[in-house]
């Protein structure tokens, strides 16, 4: 039934570009409107993990290694992905899907006067994960945790080892679900709820 749903949801928003561009744009604006002092950076030098990686549009995933995100904003999290789903959003953004709008999200979010580009992509809009480091800002969580998250389109997806994700984007893992059921929860919930209230006003 979710799947259903958050298929038929997910065509409908391929369809209509221009409506998914003004919810992107919308919180976009939001986020840079009350957007935080970024605090010193957690450094993550030398430490590496393994994620799937689109270096160009339409090419294959690779498996590659690259360093661990730094969190550098005060409501941010970095987690360790236990588990991640694979949503048809992350086929046609690995193709380019959204990539003009989600390139000037990214560029407005780092206050950039330079375009920022999409590449490389790493695919993952959710997952269920353990807390590893938290910004300074950060109330509900603490390091140990564990939470389901979606990822924001303009951040590093979660296909990855470590992923970061905004406080806002988390929710506590139910104890009674493993990782792998909880990876599948958040991005289709979230999918079925604009469908059904946000734009059925059901």
């Amino acid at each position: 039934m979710h799947t259903r749903i958050s298929s038929c949801f997910i065509h409908k928003m391929v369809k209509s570009r221009s409506l998914l561009m003004r919810c992107m744009y919308a919180v976009s604006i939001r986020g840079f409107a009350k957007a935080t002092i970024a605090q010193p950076r957690h450094s993550t030098t030398g430490n590496m993990m393994n994620a799937w990686v689109t270096s160009e549009f339409g090419a294959p995933m690779v498996k590659t290694t690259m360093r661990i995100p730094e969190v550098s904003n005060t409501k941010q999290l970095l987690l360790k992905v236990k588990a991640a789903s694979v949503n048809p959003i992350d086929t046609i953004m690995r193709d380019g899907y959204g990539r003009t709008i989600i390139s000037l999200c990214k560029q407005i979010e780092n206050q950039s006067l330079a375009p920022l580009s999409f590449l490389p992509f790493i695919g993952g809009r959710d997952c269920s994960a353990v807390v590893e480091y938290v910004g300074q800002g950060v109330s509900k969580f603490k390091r140990g945790d564990e939470v389901m998250a979606v990822i924001g389109p303009t951040y590093a997806g979660s296909h990855a080892e470590y992923v970061l994700a905004r406080e806002c984007w988390c929710a506590p893992k139910p104890a009674n679900i493993s990782h792998i059921e909880a990876a599948a929860l958040p991005y289709v919930s979230c999918t079925a709820w604009t469908a059904l209230v946000s734009v059925s006003c059901i």
